[in-house]
């Protein structure tokens, strides 16, 4: 709960500075094993970005090795959602 909101609320923010930058600027979001446990995760993050007027093209959403050995299936599960809007990476870490 409380990390997924905490991210959310950075990210809001996070757009809502980037929107005053000249340019396209891009942004970038680790994703937690903790956040990719969660249902619901790639559908908020979406509706977040819809909210704020960011295109999800600009995100790039990175999750880590360890995400992906904790719980495949919801790695999977969420990376293929989120792989249709914004860019989903792996990175070591």
């Amino acid at each position: 709960g409380a990390i997924c909101a905490l991210t959310f609320n950075l990210l809001r923010r996070a757009c809502a500075e980037a929107a005053k930058l000249p340019g396209t600027p891009h942004l970038s979001l680790n994703v937690s094993p903790v956040q990719l446990e969660q249902p619901d995760f790639a559908q908020e993050l979406l509706k977040m970005l819809e909210e704020a007027s960011f295109p999800p093209t600009r995100l790039e959403v990175e999750i880590t090795e360890a995400a992906l050995v904790t719980d495949r299936e919801a790695a999977r599960t969420s990376r293929s959602r989120t792989s249709r809007t914004p860019r989903a990476t792996a990175s070591a870490s």
